[in-house]
């Protein structure tokens, strides 16, 4: 067992008493930092292998686990049984229907009633960082990260990761054909990253076909078609700073895809156009559905998903780009746009997407990284 008892209540009894002081009735644990804190777990970069610990006032506690990753813990998941009340997901409707039953299982409940997934998805607190054992933690609400304003610095390490992640993605093109599964692609993106003496922010994300329209998505023996698209996305790490970068591919007969890809980045650049200092993140976020809409493109429409999210130490940061969003953008924030929109091509829904990086100065916005100029074909 990574930490006793003892240890995990002591630990406990100490952030029930900084939640009591703050007058919050729970908290949500996710960073790598404080989970090893907590429970010993030596979690990885990939963002599937993230357990997730809740922590009420009362000192009740539970713990949620990808059923994926929970084979690799069978030697101690009893031991952890032990200690904390133990649900394990599958995918990522699985983890809010778990983490919903969780909330409710353990009293939680928002002003409007039971917890929703409006309030799972915004409302949660997190315990962001492990600052000293006489003051163990940094809250902020919403999945607010420490810092939002970026340093220059900050800016140039986000630069560099994905001028390398970049390079990578233009490389793989040649990787990409029919007959190789995503597991295979997946080896040769990992091993290509090694080659380059670099080391991935988060474990890559393979998608073919009708897989595309998953977030998040652990690759299998699917199988790369003539006709085919594919969606990469990765994260170079650079001196501990990372900005996802997603590239789509496509093969065969791709003219549907032109059209779409063109409307697409048009609609990306009129949200980034808008991201300014001040504005309203909601209001933004909506300005690429109207985009969308207004190509009129019968096989394509946006989904209300979110749009982007903040970027620098960790995987999603806020701001978080979404309709229902109503905070308001910061000047020195860096967000990367990453929006999904469906696609209906031979009787198939797919998921298509690319993805820019912007730093937002306190008067104008300037490019970390852009999509390519135009659709990639391999």
């Amino acid at each position: 067992m990574y930490i006793d008892r003892m240890e995990f209540k002591d630990k406990i009894e100490r952030l029930v008493e900084e939640l009591e002081s703050r007058n919050l009735y729970f908290a949500i644990l996710r960073s790598n930092r404080s989970l090893r804190y907590f429970t010993g777990l030596k979690t990885e970069k990939n963002i599937e292998n993230t357990p997730t610990l809740i922590v009420t006032s009362l000192g009740d506690s539970a713990l949620l686990v990808n059923r994926y990753v929970s084979s690799s813990m069978d030697h101690y998941i009893d031991e952890l049984s032990e200690v904390y009340d133990i649900e394990f997901w599958e995918d990522h409707s699985d983890y809010v229907e778990k983490l919903k039953y969780l909330t409710n299982k353990l009293g939680l409940y928002s002003r409007d009633g039971l917890v929703d997934d409006y309030m799972l998805l915004t409302h949660f607190l997190e315990i962001n960082e492990i600052v000293s054992p006489g003051k163990v933690y940094s809250f902020s609400p919403t999945f607010r990260k420490i810092k939002r304003r970026k340093r220059m610095s900050e800016i140039f390490k986000l630069t560099r990761s994905s001028e390398a992640a970049i390079s990578i993605l233009e490389k793989i093109s040649d990787i990409i054909s029919p007959g190789i599964s995503e597991k295979f692609l997946y080896s040769q993106v990992k091993a290509l990253v090694a080659s380059e003496g670099l080391e991935e922010g988060f474990e890559p994300i393979i998608r073919f076909g009708e897989h595309t329209v998953k977030d998040i998505h652990l690759p299998t023996e699917r199988r790369f078609h003539a006709d085919d698209v594919a969606s990469v996305t990765l994260a170079i790490d650079y001196r501990g700073y990372f900005v996802p970068v997603t590239y789509f591919y496509v093969a065969g007969d791709h003219g549907l895809f032109k059209d779409i890809y063109d409307a697409y980045t048009a609609c990306m650049g009129s949200l980034a156009n808008e991201a300014r200092a001040g504005q309203r993140i909601s209001y933004i976020s909506n300005v690429f559905d109207s985009c969308t809409a207004s190509y009129r493109l019968e096989s394509i429409y946006s989904i209300d998903r979110e749009k982007g999210f903040g970027v620098g130490t960790e995987f999603r940061e806020d701001p978080i780009v979404r309709n229902d969003r109503s905070e308001l953008l910061l000047g020195g924030e860096a967000i990367t746009i990453a929006p999904m929109v469906l696609v209906r091509n031979k009787n198939a829904l797919l998921g298509f997407r690319s993805a820019e990086a912007i730093y937002i100065n306190d008067d104008s916005i300037s490019y970390i990284h852009s999509p390519p100029e135009d659709l990639v074909v391999v």
